[in-house]
């Protein structure tokens, strides 16, 4: 028997791969269809007695091991001993892609303001009384106004307007010789119109006076024009503040809320004026009131008037007593289309009207005490209208 010596022992290699299918889990050792090389490593030599009476054929260092991978191949061609180049063409292409489209976020602009409705007073002379010292111009009582002028010497003058019903009500009057206009709120009848000069110490002497008989267009006649105490005129910042305010709206209510919440949210109390101020006479400061956002309550009354007057909602000025207060307070009644007069109302909440006093509302920033207070129709008595 023949021995023969190995000079290198071979050891069985296994391969194993492993990775993740993205549709079948991790992918096992014992499947795996890939082909690895693997560096070979050295053993020390040994010397085997090995007794055969065979040829033994010793494997290779070049035999190598794989695992068989199932194909989709192209038929085989046999190899030449001429090896062709192998050109390489990478796939291209074109993507041409259109530029991200860019919209601008829409632009909401400004309601277009609400246009005012100016009517401004006249004095159309087709029917006046005067003498040296006073006119008085009643061309258009109809329209709810009459006109007076002083032409005397005297530097403090005012107008007292005697109504059917008897009130009388009182006016400044300027010593320049302009005409000013006074409202005709006591409805149809008789009305008897005095200009007069200051005597001293709070009286007064009649300049000139005239009787003449009222009958009303409208009883909103009196409620929608500029006035003595609700004065106004085209580029006032009342008129403009008003026509960007209702700008929109759909209706005199929506209005009337508008240009009231703006009046409360945006306007102060002025209680240095309010303490120092002389009973009597006091006209509102519309410019100071939109302006400096300041006010006393015949500012803000004098202002929310004006505002929807220039609206062309008729509006009332009102003068009275208020229940548990020392002096007298403003505050406005406004007529709404389909409504009729809310008196001290601004807006219905499904059950009831709620009063409006923008006064009372902006000083105590609309706090509930206040607003039951102002809720409630008895508080307020009612003395004089503008």
């Amino acid at each position: 028997m023949r021995k023969k010596s190995f000079g290198a022992l071979f050891a069985a290699l296994a391969i194993i791969i492993t990775g993740c299918n993205s549709e079948n889990g991790p992918v096992s050792s014992e499947t795996s269809a890939a082909t690895a090389d693997i560096s070979e490593t050295s053993y020390a030599e040994e010397t085997l007695p090995i007794e055969t009476t065979d040829e033994v054929t010793i494997p290779s260092e070049t035999t190598s091991y794989s695992t068989s991978i199932e194909e989709t191949t192209a038929e085989a061609t046999p190899p030449s001993d001429t090896k062709a180049p192998i050109t390489v063409t990478e796939a291209t292409s074109t993507v041409t892609q259109a530029p991200p489209e860019i919209t601008d976020p829409p632009v909401t602009q400004p309601p277009k303001p609400s246009p005012p409705t100016i009517r401004s007073p006249q004095a159309s002379g087709t029917l006046t009384d005067s003498n040296k010292l006073a006119t008085i111009d009643y061309s258009n009582t109809s329209d709810g106004y009459v006109m007076a002028k002083y032409t005397g010497s005297v530097n403090k003058i005012k107008v007292q307007i005697i109504g059917p019903n008897g009130v009388k009500q009182n006016y400044n009057l300027n010593s320049g010789g302009k005409y000013e206009s006074y409202p005709l709120t006591g409805n149809n009848g008789s009305y008897t119109i005095m200009v007069l000069e200051s005597v001293g110490d709070g009286h007064y002497a009649v300049a000139h006076s005239s009787t003449f008989n009222v009958s009303l267009s409208s009883s909103l006649a009196p409620y929608v024009r500029p006035s003595s105490y609700v004065p106004y005129s085209s580029g006032d910042s009342a008129v403009s503040k008003a026509s960007q305010l209702c700008g929109g709206a759909t209706s005199d209510l929506e209005k009337v809320d508008r240009i009231y919440t703006w009046l409360v949210d945006n306007v102060s109390y002025d209680y240095d004026l309010a303490n120092s101020i002389i009973a009597g006479g006091y006209v509102a400061d519309t410019e100071k009131v939109i302006n400096r956002r300041l006010g006393i309550c015949l500012d803000y009354a004098g202002t929310m008037a004006a505002m929807l007057r220039s609206q062309d909602i008729p509006t009332q000025l009102v003068v009275g007593h208020v229940s548990g207060a020392t002096s007298s307070h403003a505050w406005v009644n406004v007529y709404v289309t389909d409504v009729g007069w809310v008196y001290g109302a601004i807006y219905f909440d499904g059950s009831a009207w709620h009063r409006m006093d923008p006064t009372y509302a902006a000083s105590s920033n609309s706090n509930s005490s206040i607003m039951q207070y102002i809720g409630n129709g008895s508080n307020y008595n009612a003395e004089l209208l503008y």
